[in-house]
């Protein structure tokens, strides 16, 4: 095998933030920081690779699937359709691979071979392994021991995959893959039904491509029914195709179906909708109820205001009338002017006061 060379590889705070959001998915504490070495691991190796002339195929990983990652414990990229997987080292002469991937038939190309300090804020690139021969030995009932002269250099790697791989597959292997999506989700295929399904995603792209997109939709829709009060109607249960209960729809399903014509049909209908939107002075439902709520606020004030206000009111009218009829008084019986300066002449002020009143 050739002499390797470390290459020394940046680790970015990218790669931290994809690492704890994909280790994050799964369940054991093992598993978590597993997937965290190897991810921060991979995304440093990417920002290498991806100054090569390759095309570096990063989104559509399977690693990024909880059950595969935990299971078959796969760190996956591609690189012009080769399959390489990435192992973590801190030290030694050798590294390490899952019993699993010889068991279920799911050897990469290559294993990318990458060495990090206990901080993960460095790394190494430390070579490449052919999968195609190689030595090996038993490490324990889970992995296969491999000694680093075993890898290939980076210059040699680069020049093995500069050609396009290309694969061949059945029409029987595709429909097998497509009716089993859901069942494989939900855990409920056998092993052999398991390995057939993974075999063919990590040789075929576009059924790789196909099943991270319709995994990756069917996660987040799942995902987020843990969070409810941000939808709060049924569109949770529809993106994640789970029955709909709500005596509203029950039993109102219907089948549509399209053909060349309808294209018409729904514009035309879009249409008198709208029509009838404009020609419709009512007030939405909605609407109406925030406006006398408001009305309803506003008399409640104003009965308050006027509660505080009428007993003044009441005194100042108290007042004016009082003084219209003094003036009526005065004006309509000016002959009896005489008798009040009698009355005063004989009673005192206070007596005068009282009578007043």
């Amino acid at each position: 095998m050739s002499t390797t060379k470390n290459i020394s590889l940046t680790v970015d705070e990218k790669a931290h933030g994809y690492a704890k959001i994909y280790a994050s998915l799964l369940g054991s504490e093992y598993q978590r920081k597993r997937s965290y070495a190897s991810i921060v691991a991979l995304y440093a190796f990417i920002n290498s690779l991806e100054k090569t002339d390759n095309n570096v195929q990063k989104s559509m990983t399977l690693f990024r699937n909880p059950i595969i990652n935990e299971q078959y414990e796969v760190t996956d990229l591609y690189v012009n359709n080769w399959h390489l997987d990435v192992r973590v080292i801190t030290e030694g002469d050798s590294f390490l691979i899952p019993k699993i991937h010889f068991l279920s038939n799911i050897l990469p190309d290559f294993y990318v071979v990458i060495k990090t300090d206990t901080t993960l804020n460095s790394a190494e690139l430390i070579g490449f392994l052919d999968t195609s021969s190689f030595k090996k030995s038993k490490f324990n009932d889970n992995y296969y021991s491999v000694p680093l002269t075993e890898l290939i250099n980076y210059a040699e790697f680069l020049d093995r995959i500069r050609v396009e791989k290309v694969c061949d597959f059945s029409l029987q292997e595709h429909e097998f893959l497509h009716a089993n999506y859901i069942s494989f989700m939900d855990n409920e295929l056998d092993a052999v039904s398991k390995d057939k399904i993974l075999q063919h995603l990590f040789k075929c792209p576009d059924c790789r491509t196909e099943f991270c997109c319709f995994t990756g939709f069917e996660m987040v829709s799942c995902n987020m029914k843990n969070y409810p009060e941000l939808l709060e109607d049924n569109t949770l249960e529809i993106i994640g195709a789970q029955q709909v209960e709500d005596d509203e729809f029950e039993g109102k399903e219907e089948i549509i179906y399209f053909d060349d014509n309808q294209d018409n049909d729904l514009q035309q209908d879009e249409q008198n909708d709208s029509k009838d939107d404009e020609s419709n002075s009512q007030e939405p439902e909605d609407l109406s109820d925030i406006e006398n709520d408001a009305q309803t606020e506003i008399n409640k004030d104003q009965t308050e205001t006027e509660a505080i206000i009428q007993p003044d009111l009441q005194s100042e009218n108290d007042i004016i009338n009082e003084m219209e009829t003094q003036n009526e008084t005065e004006n309509g019986n000016e002959n009896e002017n005489d008798v009040s300066e009698l009355l005063d002449e004989l009673f005192n002020e206070e007596d005068a006061s009282n009578i007043e009143q």
